[in-house]
Order: structure tokens, then C-alpha cells, then sequence
């Protein structure tokens, strides 16, 4: 039993990315999981990965494994987020931006959105007068990834922050804006909800933001 626990741990804690790495120079993938989410042993670890990827749970492309099939992947990340604590689910997303399983762990997330408990995340990721809805967040390599990937769980918190960001930004000032593509993807989503597509116009096609030009 207590086998059986420690396996589904482990392959839960894998769920939470759409991929990641382990072997090569993107092993510290693997262990970054075992260590700072699962919390067992390295050996321990990947000796449960070697033996569910046999069974058919994980399936390694390269140097890259996942949880399959995607709808148990899905569920085993909503029954995570649903279970663990805010503060945990915060410093696990903060460490996941120090290495590049913060992509991985986004694509994941934005699968999850009929999740009560990752919609406000993201909400609360995006609060108004918060540090990441600052225009040096959303300029960012990472920011605008986030962005790229929450506009898909979380629309309505999205638009607003990006109204409050870019609203009343000069033409100029936009037109230097860094990592203007993923904000630009971001902004076409978010085009086609009702809720947010007013919004999201406007910032295309007011007069002084051309944030599509050039």
C-alpha cells in the first residue's frame, strides 16, 4: 500500500506538466519533480518512472516523457490543483519559472480550466494592483508565455489586466513594447469570447495603441 501511495505521487506530480524532461541536458526536469513537488527520493523516483512507463502511463519521446492517456493526465492534475494548498500551488509555479518547466506546466494548466481552483489562480495572479500586472511583467519572456497560455483558462482576468497595462500607453511606447507576439496571439483569443472581445478590440484598434503595427 504504501507502494501504491508513493507510485501515485509520483505520477500525479508528473501530470501537472505536458511534458518534461529525462534524459539529456533536460534531466533536472525529472529531478526538479522529485525533489520539489513529490518530495521522494531521486532513485525512488525514476524507479517508478521506469516501471509505469513500461505499464503505459508514461510514455517517453526522446528526451521528453509524459502522462498518458491525456484525459487520465487531466484529471490527476485537476485532482492536484483541487487538493493542494494556494501557498503550495504559488511557490511550486514560482520555482517552475526559474527553469523551463514553467511552458510545460502552462500547457498543462490551460487544459485544467474548468477548474475552479486554476481560474483563480490566474485571477489571482492577474489582481490589479498586483506585481505581475505591471507592463515589466507582461514584457517579459515569461510573462508573455503566461499570458499566451492563461488567456485560455482565466479570459476575463487577462483583458482586464491588459487593459490596465496597455490601455492608455502611447503610440510610441507601444510600438517598443518587447515580446509583442505572444500579447498579440493573446489578444486574437480573446477576440472570439463575447465577454472579452470589446475589450480586447480596443486595445488593437484604439487610436494611440498599434500594438499589431510593425
Amino acid at each position: 500500500l504504501a507502494d501504491e501511495n508513493e507510485a501515485s505521487r509520483v505520477i500525479s506530480s508528473c501530470s501537472l506538466f505536458s511534458h518534461f524532461g529525462i534524459t539529456g541536458d533536460k534531466s533536472d526536469q525529472w529531478k526538479f519533480i522529485a525533489k520539489s513537488i513529490c518530495k521522494i527520493d531521486e532513485d525512488d523516483f525514476y524507479r517508478i518512472i521506469k516501471k509505469y512507463t513500461a505499464k503505459g502511463i508514461l510514455d517517453q519521446r526522446g528526451r521528453f516523457i509524459r502522462v498518458v492517456p491525456k484525459p487520465l493526465a487531466i484529471r490527476l492534475a485537476t485532482d492536484w490543483w483541487d487538493n493542494t494548498s494556494p501557498d503550495t500551488r504559488v511557490k511550486i509555479f514560482q520555482a517552475c519559472l526559474l527553469n523551463d518547466l514553467f511552458i510545460p506546466l502552462c500547457e498543462q494548466m490551460k487544459n485544467l480550466h474548468s477548474s475552479e481552483s486554476v481560474t483563480n489562480f490566474v485571477s489571482d495572479y492577474y489582481k490589479l494592483n498586483g506585481p505581475n500586472c505591471t507592463l515589466e511583467n507582461f514584457t517579459t519572456f515569461s510573462g508573455s508565455k503566461i499570458l499566451y497560455y492563461f488567456v485560455e483558462i482565466n479570459p476575463e482576468a487577462c483583458i482586464d489586466a491588459l487593459t490596465k497595462v496597455f490601455g492608455n500607453l502611447s503610440k510610441n511606447d507601444m510600438l517598443e513594447v518587447p515580446n509583442r507576439r505572444d500579447i498579440i496571439w493573446a489578444l486574437e483569443k480573446l477576440c472570439f469570447w463575447k465577454g472579452t472581445f470589446e475589450k480586447s478590440a480596443k486595445l488593437f484598434f484604439m487610436p494611440q495603441n498599434r500594438l499589431i503595427k510593425n
